[in-house]
């Protein structure tokens, strides 16, 4: 299992380095001994020690090679049996002295002597059993020497890796209009580019992209790649309003974005794709104040009967005053297609009752045109004894089930989740299975098929994939029996695995005062969860989750515990941190950062699989706290963004407050539209709004409105 890499491992890696010839050694040593912190806990320090040693002998084997071709034998210097001159520090360090064939083939044997030894270690330690050619992701390295880029499982989606943060992954721009352009590598080409001799100047950064819920699957909510926005930009003076972009109803997905499509007939934009609950979706150009969308469609046609879900039909009033798009849309890069999920309620006149319907939507990136033979309507029974059924069998049904989490794409399929409205029943909770290509059903999973309730809502955060497609969900109150050999499952996280035609649950995780949080309606599942990269120590794979408890839970999510009694000893960790959860947390750098109903933003440290409280705000939230949402130019120049919303009993109207901090200090309020608040308030709040920050630009979806933030024109 990978480890941090200690001093000594370090320290060997830099001397590598440093025996490299001086014109490889000069600009790329510094930025290899990066990518050596960075990837050594994936790669392992074995492989990426005997990648250098590799890379040594063959610059030296090269180099001289070159010269004997284009100089001449050059004369030969007398071989020193000095144990001082054994690496010719002087001669290799001088450009115009050239390496003699014995000094060659002494390095050469060194070389590969260690590298020898070294793989002998790696099979000895069970980590390898051939030495590996290391490879440097984008989000590792924007200006690696050599780029690799290693094959994905056919069966994979390039949103699976939940591991990675969605900036890594390139974009199919213009894909129903010839293609992806050709400037843009192929995330599953194989094909190694190196220069043995002159390394190739820095290849270009990733696009900015925004394609799912909190920018990844592992749900880490941080964008790695913002190269405008920084802690010193970040001000009142500097930053503001920009403009803002009117649609026809409330905004509660997520924006997505992504760069440089071709639009039919209007040319290459920058793209923001906003959801309403007036059942619409709009692509505008991200960058410009125009009221016109690059394309607009809606769900709804009055005319024939079909509207957004009214309020009264809901009996809740959560989401008012009708309900259409709700959970965060996903998008699939490989085949330019935005997956949407509508519900409607349709009338065929006066002497028939009106329906309910639910539809997954697959929809083109550049006309919003349906795809793949779309819509497809969302049907579905598992057999059960539970709340609703008939016949041995429990029903989905379309008006009670409320899709709030955000939607999933992995595996090549797309994920869908549903919970209530205000508990208003019979509901359960249902994770269902699409094909991506075809918008087949693949699976269901119901979480209470012989209860009720435990619905998957999560506060609108999503569930999450980690790299091997295992999905993760949190539910909310509901009986749980699975101790007791049932199949009911409230107030727990779940992890699933897709296989052929079934959800198959594979592990799960309970607290141990399951009965008391349902009894107080105090749901698990009101925070989604986040995945953390590997960690050192005993628990390398961490989820992170909390509840309307105000409990943050630290589990190993490859042996999450099942349920046990006492005070949670299955868990990594519990921590008392506030009086409720909703949402989901956010993760950069080894932090963890959290913000819990009428508490400030918190900042953790992670340190071997645990959380240890570093540093906390001064700006209390609401009763619904926030999803801190984190851009950061990968590990530096970090800002972590809130926006505080509304008491869950408020009536509409109190406007959204947006603030900023400082990622390395959170005691350091950066910004907050409040400080310019004619200029920069933003619209009327709606709970659990995430911003999207992306290439410059900050997006918040509000009532009726995305507003858009970014610099100030000078």
């Amino acid at each position: 299992m990978p480890r941090s890499p200690s001093n000594f491992s370090r320290a060997l890696y830099r001397c590598l380095l440093l025996l490299h010839p001086p014109s490889f050694k000069s600009p790329f040593a510094n930025e290899m001994l990066w990518i050596f912190d960075e990837a050594s806990e994936r790669e392992g320090a074995l492989a990426l020690l005997a990648d250098a040693l590799t890379s040594l002998a063959r610059q030296w084997i090269v180099r001289c090679a070159l010269q004997k071709l284009s100089l001449g034998e050059p004369a030969l210097s007398p071989w020193t049996n000095s144990s001082q001159e054994l690496f010719a520090w002087e001669r290799i360090a001088s450009p115009s002295t050239s390496l003699p064939v014995p000094r060659m083939l002494q390095g050469t044997l060194v070389s590969f002597t260690f590298l020898a030894f070294l793989s002998l270690l790696a099979l000895h330690a069970g980590n390898a059993a051939t030495v590996r050619n290391l490879s440097v992701s984008a989000t590792d390295s924007c200006s690696a020497p050599r780029h690799v880029r290693r094959t994905l499982p056919p069966d994979t989606s390039d949103l699976a890796l939940g591991g990675e943060n969605s900036q890594s992954r390139f974009i199919l721009a213009a894909a129903e209009s010839g293609g992806a352009n050709n400037a843009d590598p192929d995330p599953r080409d194989t094909t190694v580019v190196t220069d043995l001799v002159t390394p190739k100047p820095a290849v270009s950064p990733p696009p900015p992209q925004l394609s799912t819920a909190q920018y990844d699957n592992a749900r880490t909510g941080a964008n790695l790649n913002e190269r405008i926005l920084t802690p010193s930009n970040v001000n009142a003076a500097q930053f503001g309003k920009l403009f803002t972009l009117k649609v026809d109803g409330d905004v509660y997905a997520q924006p997505l974005y992504l760069q440089a499509i071709d639009v039919p007939g209007k040319g290459k934009h920058n793209v923001l794709f906003v959801a309403t609950e007036n059942d619409s979706v709009y692509a505008f150009d991200a960058d410009s104040p125009s009221a016109t969308p690059l394309w607009h469609i809606n769900f709804a046609n009055s005319s024939n009967g079909v509207t957004p879900v009214p309020e009264r039909d809901t009996d809740c009033f959560f989401i008012v005053p009708q309900v259409g798009v709700t959970s965060t849309p996903a998008i699939d890069l490989k085949t330019g297609t935005l997956y949407v999920l509508a519900r409607t309620k349709e009338s065929k006149g006066l002497l028939h009752a009106a329906v309910f319907k639910q539809r997954l939507h697959a929809l083109a990136i550049t006309t919003g045109a349906e795809k793949f033979g779309g819509p497809v309507e969302i049907q579905a029974s598992v057999k059960g004894t539970g709340s609703g059924h008939a016949a041995g069998q429990i029903p989905f049904d379309p008006q009670r089930e409320n899709p709030r989490a955000a939607l999933l794409l992995a595996n090549a399929t797309v994920y869908l989740a549903w919970g209530s409205s205000c508990d208003v029943g019979p509901y359960h909770g249902w994770l269902m299975a699409y094909d991506a290509q075809t918008l087949a059903q693949k699976s269901v999973f119901n979480t209470s098929p012989d209860a009720s309730d435990s619905a998957i809502w999560q506060g609108d955060a999503g569930p999450a994939a980690d790299k091997d497609g295992n999905i993760f969900v949190v539910t909310g109150n509901g009986e749980f029996d699975a101790a007791t050999n049932g199949r009911d499952f409230g107030d727990s996280v779940l992890k699933l695995s897709s296989q052929g035609q079934t959800l198959k649950l594979l592990d799960y995780f309970t607290p141990s005062n399951q009965v008391q949080l349902n009894e107080r309606d105090n749901d698990l599942g009101s925070s989604g969860p986040v995945l953390l990269p590997d960690q050192p120590g005993a628990h390398s794979h961490v989820l992170v989750t909390a509840g309307k408890e105000g409990k943050i839970y630290v589990i190993d999510r490859d042996h999450l515990g099942k349920f046990q009694p006492g005070d949670d000893p299955h868990a990594i960790q519990t921590i008392a941190a506030s009086h409720g959860a909703f949402g989901a947390m956010a993760y950069w750098n080894q932090n963890v950062f959290f913000i819990g109903s009428e508490k400030p933003l918190e900042d953790f440290t992670v340190d071997h699989g645990q959380l240890k409280l570093k540093a906390t705000g001064n700006d209390r939230f609401l009763d619904s706290g926030a999803t801190p949402v984190i851009s950061a130019n990968g590990s530096k120049d970090a800002i972590v963004w809130a926006a505080s919303s509304k008491n869950w009993n408020e009536p509409p109207g109190r406007p959204v407050i947006l603030y900023a901090y400082d990622a390395a200090d959170v005691t350091h309020q950066l910004y907050t539209t409040e400080q310019n608040s004619q200029r920069d308030r933003p619209g009327t709040a709606l709970r659990f709004a995430m911003p999207s920050i992306v290439n410059g630009k900050l997006y918040l979806g509000t009532k009726g409105e995305v507003d858009v933030y970014g610099l100030l024109p000078h």
